[in-house]
């Protein structure tokens, strides 16, 4: 958890390669330790940040594979949460696209 939240730190002051190292090494242990939860929180955060850094490539892979996470752990809410977050990307993208 708390290299989780010294990425989020590091996100919020925009050190993104500090965030994405944290992140990583956040997901590794998770990973190590079974922590579905933990593992669907830190890709989320990691999406967030791809897509707030424009990288849309990325962004949908990193929550497609959390809200997976979230519903083989009956997460509704983060369901939820990550749902909005797709919802918004996606209409980001047609957003631009519609644009002249």
């Amino acid at each position: 958890m708390s290299l989780h939240n010294l990425g989020r730190v590091s996100h919020y002051r925009c050190d993104y390669q500090r965030a994405a190292a944290l992140y990583e090494e956040s997901l590794t242990v998770r990973r190590a330790l079974g922590d579905k939860r933990g593992v669907a929180t830190t890709r989320n955060s990691m999406g967030v940040m791809a897509r707030g850094r424009g990288d849309h490539a990325v962004a949908p892979a990193l929550s497609e594979e959390s809200l997976t996470l979230c519903r083989e752990l009956g997460d509704r809410w983060g369901e939820a949460l990550l749902r909005n977050n797709l919802a918004r990307k996606r209409s980001q993208q047609q957003g631009q696209r519609d644009r002249p």
